[in-house]
């Protein structure tokens, strides 16, 4: 699905690419006591609380 939306917008001119990241992964944990259930496990320079929709943190385990 990716690589026809890429060739997609391609064809329209886009500045388009898609890296794959083999080292790195993506952690979606949702629901209403997600926050603080994962606060815990990250550093503490990492405050949910203050994490919005559509926005994201880079962090270590």
């Amino acid at each position: 699905h990716l690589h026809t939306q890429l060739a997609k917008a391609k064809r329209q001119g886009l500045d388009v690419d898609i890296e794959v990241l083999s080292d790195q992964a993506l952690l979606a944990l949702q629901g209403p006591r997600s926050a603080e259930i994962l606060q815990p496990y990250l550093a503490s320079s990492v405050d949910l609380s203050k994490v919005h929709f559509m926005q994201s943190r880079l962090t270590n385990f």
